[in-house]
């Protein structure tokens, strides 16, 4: 019983951190994509 309570905090620690890093690259390229999105816009 405890085991598998351990084993559940592990996996749902390790899965919200998976989470966490893919939202950072999401907006990391987010950031870098508007800019070359938008460059017509800016040039003029």
């Amino acid at each position: 019983m405890w085991l598998e309570t351990m084993l559940r905090v592990v996996y749902v620690k390790t899965r919200f951190q998976g989470l966490a890093k893919n939202r950072a690259q999401l907006f990391t390229l987010s950031a870098l994509g508007n800019p070359f999105l938008v460059r017509r816009r800016l040039m003029t």
